[in-house]
């Protein structure tokens, strides 16, 4: 389970995939398209890694160029998609959709509800992608928000650990093998740095069936 290697100060190589904007925004849930996405451990960035911890780093034993291994889940606009996998998933870029997980006779689905942050929450199509998936959705269903995770003053605290820091910060969802759920923080020095350091992770309760089907209403 890969969520041990985003601890604050963990840097990677990574070209995150991009949100797919070209299907139709009717709210089908369908099949995540496969997606390359090479993670790769590079360094510590001193500015958010905390010395104490060195003893923790090295149990690691993370060496540079060591891949992360993950299955993607794409984020497309005005659908639910969808992967069938029993390995760590990623997400994202995250900024109040909803990411599930529940089984069904092929297995463990991972979901991305696809709304979109531009349009009003109770306008299609996110009321569309919202109403399909609750009418799809099985009882052992499990959901959270990763945005949710991180206040906007928590962020800022946060980029101001970098000196002349010009914007670039996102939210990634981990939904670990175990199905647990975590919020990853991740930050760059500038827009255009190569590597990307995680700020930080947190562990996210999910909610049920009951709950989701309210939220999504």
């Amino acid at each position: 389970m890969i969520e041990r290697y985003f601890f604050p100060g963990a840097t990677f190589s990574w070209a995150p995939p991009q949100a797919i904007t070209t299907q139709p925004k009717d709210g089908t849930v369908t099949v995540s398209p496969p997606t390359p996405s090479a993670m790769t451990f590079q360094d510590l960035d001193t500015y958010h890694f905390d010395t104490n911890a060195m003893n923790r780093f090295r149990s690691l034993g993370l060496a540079k160029n060591q891949a992360i291994p993950h299955d993607w889940l794409c984020y497309i606009h005005g659908r639910t998609a969808k992967i069938s996998s029993t390995n760590d998933v990623l997400t994202g870029f995250m900024s109040g959709c909803y990411i599930a997980v529940w089984t069904d006779n092929t297995g463990r689905q991972v979901g991305h509800i696809g709304t979109i942050e531009s349009v009003g929450k109770t306008q299609p199509p996110n009321s569309t992608v919202k109403q399909t998936f609750s009418a799809m959705m099985p009882d052992n269903v499990k959901a959270y928000n990763p945005a949710e995770a991180w206040s906007f003053n928590e962020i800022m605290a946060l980029t101001r650990k970098y000196p002349q820091y010009d914007g670039w910060w996102n939210v990634l969802s981990l939904v670990a093998s175990d199905s647990r759920f975590y919020s990853i923080l991740l930050l760059k020095h500038r827009r255009n740095d190569p590597l990307i350091t995680c700020a930080g992770i947190k562990s996210c309760a999910g909610i049920g069936v009951n709950m989701m089907r309210q939220l999504l209403a």
